[in-house]
């Protein structure tokens, strides 16, 4: 019989009490918010400026511009003209700002109990 080199489980043990530790602080719903706003904020914006603005010509564009917007990096390649698009923008950059804040907060915490 080969000798088989038994399993370490502390490894498995620390990746199962941080994934724990974030379910706890619910990361991964917000995690589902933060997705489920970019597909929506993505999906709203193209459909509201790709007909006024040249910088919306795909859905993946809109998405792109979700992201970038989301995630408070603001390229500024893609904008909003419309004024609808432009209020999407508003609530996605606050909804984006607090999503970042409360993620980093969480895992900061988490972090910092270890």
């Amino acid at each position: 019989m080969p000798n088989v080199k038994p399993r370490n489980p502390s490894r498995f043990e620390k990746w199962n009490q941080l994934w724990h530790a974030l379910e706890a602080e619910r990361v991964p719903s917000l995690s589902l918010y933060f997705i489920l706003m970019l597909v929506i904020s993505g999906i709203s914006v193209y459909l509201l400026e790709h007909t006024t603005n040249a910088g919306f010509k795909t859905v993946e564009d809109g998405l792109w511009w979700a992201l970038v917007t989301l995630t408070t990096i603001g390229y500024g390649d893609r904008y909003p003209l419309t004024t609808a698009g432009r209020l999407v923008a508003g609530v996605v950059v606050l909804f984006g700002i607090g999503m970042v804040g409360i993620a980093t907060a969480k895992v900061a915490s988490i972090l910092v109990e270890r």
